[in-house]
């Protein structure tokens, strides 16, 4: 078990950040008494305008697996000027998937 959090960790807290590709990875593990969890987000810039972007959360017990929350969302960002972007997202949760459109400033 002790082997496992390590290897989780080693792998969870290495991050990248490639600015000629312009991508970045952004994971986050949190340990706790009664359960763990992830979250990672993703950013991948397609051109000056375009954005695309991946969020995804795990959170899990550590006896029990009823109550696990997972959560993932794309969202493709494009932006207008400097200060106005729409959005749309596409995503799943348990239970259920959603959609939603906004603009941001």
């Amino acid at each position: 078990m002790k082997a496992k959090i390590i290897a989780i960790t080693a792998l969870a807290s290495a991050s990248m950040d490639v600015s000629a590709q312009k991508l970045s990875y952004r994971p986050d593990l949190v340990l706790g008494h009664r359960s763990y969890t992830y979250i990672h987000n993703i950013n991948y810039q397609l051109n000056d305008r375009l954005k695309l972007n991946n969020l995804t959360l795990f959170d899990t017990e550590y006896t029990q697996d009823k109550e696990n929350i997972f959560f993932i969302r794309n969202t493709l960002a494009y932006s207008f000027s400097e200060r106005l972007s729409a959005n749309a997202a596409l995503g799943m949760k348990n239970p259920g998937a959603f959609f939603s459109a906004y603009l941001s400033v």
